[in-house]
């Protein structure tokens, strides 16, 4: 059950109306039960899987235009180019833990490439 203070004020004067309708004979418990049931499908997060509808937009970008563009160090370029991957694509399609054994390509490389990802194109490398 959860806490009173977590309740949003909307959400209190739904329970307040269910509970008055209820103690009137105007609502079976099982229609309140329905009631909340609905409610906290409705204020779940979304869970985020790998299938949700992803911007394919920049996949066929050059990785030559991504290096221009982007603020990498030289390391995380060289790295990258030593790959021959060719496209922003290419390098999306890639798991962190495959550029994570690239020669001289460590931690830092990877919150580098990381976040020019997430700020050039909202995108980032799948775990």
């Amino acid at each position: 059950m959860p806490k009173i203070d977590a309740l949003h004020t909307d959400e209190l004067e739904i329970v307040l109306q269910i509970t008055k309708s209820h103690l009137n004979g105007e609502i079976t418990i099982e229609a309140m039960y329905e009631i909340v049931r609905s409610l906290r499908k409705s204020k779940a997060p979304k869970k985020q899987d790998d299938t949700a509808e992803v911007d394919h937009a920049h996949d066929n970008v050059l990785i030559g235009d991504f290096f221009a563009s982007a603020d990498l160090s030289v390391r995380v370029k060289k790295c990258l180019e030593n790959t021959g991957i060719r496209t922003v694509g290419e390098l999306l399609a890639l798991r962190a833990s495959e550029l994570g054994r690239l020669k001289n390509f460590g931690l830092t490389s990877m919150v580098q490439l990381r976040g020019e990802l997430k700020k050039l194109y909202g995108r980032d490398i799948k775990n």
